[in-house]
Parts: structure tokens; sequence; C-alpha cells
């Protein structure tokens, strides 16, 4: 059961740990693999189930704090994670993921003090992993503190320069009104990942702030050419509603009128565009056939 599961195999090597369980059910590390069996299989309750137990069989043994760790995060049960990775922390004082995972969800309470205090141990034990930078400038971002910000993802770009550390960046120079340098960030992020549309899609709507209405309209062509990925900051509607403004600004007006109907299909019944959507519908009032 161990080695299907390391080959991930979970669904294989159920049966396997079942059968193990019942031939010596003292053994905590049955339990441990079996419950990583059902959690990667999508079974949350019976994988936490079978943590509680290895926990019970050896107290001590890391492994199984790490896993519920997980499953209880996963499950919004994050108070309960916390005293996993707490637990974790206790027995691998050194380990500077458990740091990380325990700042990450202590974020997800609301908790950033002491989230801040776990990032900078695990930067302390390992100041070559960038996640720690990348997740700590999120933070700052979402506090307002822009150059803290920016110097975070200026060191995990140092260490890796990872596309999605430039777009990070971009956003941390475009709200601390750097728009060159937001510019330049944004850029590279399309150059290094030019399959991802929002990349070219945020700098497209940033074009269009700037009036340069030519420069929007390529972007946001390649944007809504991508196959359909994960969208992030902005999403896939919004792109048809920006190239149809775009076009409008150029006097493209059959252009504008076939992207606000695709806004207004992809959109229908969905509040979070209500505001959009009225603008739309009044552009297309005033702008008829």
């Amino acid at each position: 059961g161990k080695t299907y599961y390391q080959q991930r195999d979970a669904a294989t090597a159920l049966p396997d740990l079942d059968e193990a369980i019942k031939l010596d059910p003292q053994v905590g590390s049955y339990w441990l693999y079996r419950g990583m069996c059902h959690y990667a299989l999508g079974d949350n309750q019976a994988a936490l189930s079978d943590q509680n137990q290895a926990i019970e069989l050896e107290p001590e043994g890391l492994d199984a704090y790490v896993e519920r760790a997980q499953i209880r995060r996963s499950m919004g049960k994050l108070s309960l994670a916390i005293a996993d990775w707490t637990k974790a922390i206790e027995l691998a004082p050194e380990n500077s993921l458990y740091r990380f995972e325990r700042a990450v969800t202590y974020l997800e309470t609301g908790n950033g003090d002491a989230a801040l205090v776990d990032f900078d141990a695990a930067i302390r034990l390992n100041p070559e992993d960038p996640a720690p930078y990348a997740e700590r400038a999120g933070f700052y971002h979402g506090s307002g503190a822009y150059d803290l910000s920016i110097a975070d993802w200026t060191k995990a770009i140092e260490i890796d320069p990872n596309y999605s550390f430039y777009a990070g960046r971009a956003w941390a120079h475009y709200d601390n009104s750097d728009l060159d340098l937001a510019f330049s960030d944004i850029t590279m992020a399309s150059q290094l990942n030019p399959f991802n549309a929002d990349y070219w899609h945020t700098r497209g709507r940033w074009y269009y702030e700037q009036g340069n209405y030519e420069a929007a309209l390529d972007d946001l062509n390649k944007a809504i050419g991508r196959d359909p990925r994960p969208w992030g900051y902005l999403d896939e509607s919004l792109a048809y509603s920006d190239r149809a403004a775009t076009f409008a600004q150029l006097g493209q007006v059959a252009e504008a009128r076939a992207d606000y109907e695709k806004f207004l299909e992809l959109t229908e019944g969905d509040a979070r565009y209500a505001d959009q959507r009225m603008e739309a519908e009044a552009w297309l009032q005033e702008n008829p056939e």
C-alpha cells in the first residue's frame, strides 16, 4: 500500500492498507498512509479519522500532525490546523516549511501579526526559499505597505525569477503609482509566461487607463485570443467589457457592440457584474445598430 501511494496510485493503495490495518491495527504508520490515501482521493472526513488514530497510536509522530494540519485547513478548521502546525514545529523546530504553512494559515484567520512572526522565522531558517518572501509581499501589499511588498517581491525574484513574482511586483508598483516600473514588470511576466491571458489583460487595461488605446487593443486581443486558463485579478468576462470600451474609444462601433453583447452573454444572471452590465446596456442603447 505504501509503495502504491508513493507511486501516486492512492486508489490501488487503499485496499492493501485496509488489509494491513485489519492484520495489525496498532501500527500508526498504516493509519497514516491510509489517511493520506483518503485525502488524495478527496475524502477529508475519512482522512481526518485515520490521522486522529495515527496520532493516538504515536503521539510524537510528526508526519501525522503535518497531514492532519493540511486536512483541517482544507476543511476550514483553521484554529485546529494551527494547533497541528504548532505541534509539528515543536517536534521539528528547524523546519522552515512548517513555519511557512502556519503563517499562511494565520493569514487565513486574519491574524497578520502572527503570520509575520512565522514568515520572519521561515526566512531566517531558510533564506533561499522564495515562498515566504512572496507570501509576505502579498500580505504587505494588501495592508498598503507597498514599499515593503516591493522589497519582498524583489528578494523573491532574486532567488527565483518566476513570472508570478514579476506580476506580483507589477501590481505593487502600480498601486504605489510607479507606473513605469509596473509596466516593466508586467511585461516581463508576460514574456516569461506568454500563455497567461491575465498578464496581457492587465497590461491592456493599464494602457487603456493611460489613453493608449491602440496598445490596449493589441494586448486585449492577445488576452482574449489565449486558450481558457485560470484568470487572476481580472477575468475573461471583464476582458470583453474592457475591449468593448477600447473599441468604442477608437470609434469601432460594430466591434464594441459585439464585445458588449458577449460580455452580457457571459455574465447573465451574475450579480457580481451588475454595475458593468448596466454600463454595457446603456452604451448599447445609446449606440443602436
